[in-house]
């Protein structure tokens, strides 16, 4: 018997160099993360046009478009991604630009591995908090309404309850 689908967050790993898209998707993956890789800025744009990502780790130095660059846009286009900004050229200038465009850390290259952790390990469970509750929500407002009725009373939650349950059994006069 399997349980239910449990849902993974999403890291998006935005860098021309293989061998970060290849380290940040072992690690992520092994951490609990769908890892989805973009190898430059503008696909990276593309992807975020039709999905949702928890996380994303962005390059500061790309071809085409610059980790700042991206950052904003994954800000306007999904408020509540979560951004890390990669570089290995790290100024405190660049970290400080990053933090106030949204970003939640810059991460020096090579990585610091218990550093990355903490930050998955954190977005991970952010993320997790966030599902549950919109899944709470989303019961409570179930219950809350019936046939376009909407009622947060013990009362009215009663009379739902009591409206479901005798429903099947109501008997309908013949038409004649």
């Amino acid at each position: 018997m399997t349980g239910p689908k449990t849902h993974l967050p999403r890291l998006l790993v935005v860098d021309d160099e293989p061998s970060v898209l290849e380290i940040m998707g072992r690690v992520a993956g092994e951490a609990g993360f769908e890892v989805v890789t973009c190898h430059s800025g503008r696909e990276a744009f593309e992807h975020l046009r039709h999905h949702h990502a928890d996380l994303a780790a962005v390059d500061l130095r790309m071809p085409d478009i610059g980790g700042m660059e991206v950052l904003r846009a994954i800000r306007e286009a999904d408020p509540d991604c979560q951004v890390i900004l990669m570089s290995g050229d790290a100024k405190m200038e660049n970290a400080v630009e990053a933090v106030k465009l949204g970003a939640i850390d810059c991460l020096s290259k090579p990585f610091d591995f218990a550093r990355l952790n903490r930050i998955l390990f954190d977005v991970r469970e952010d993320a997790t908090r966030r599902r549950l509750l919109l899944d709470a929500e989303r019961e409570v407002a179930d219950k809350s309404e019936f046939c376009g009725m909407v009622g947060r009373s013990g009362v009215m939650q009663r009379l739902f309850i009591l409206i479901r349950r005798l429903a099947p059994h109501a008997h309908r006069p013949h038409q004649r």
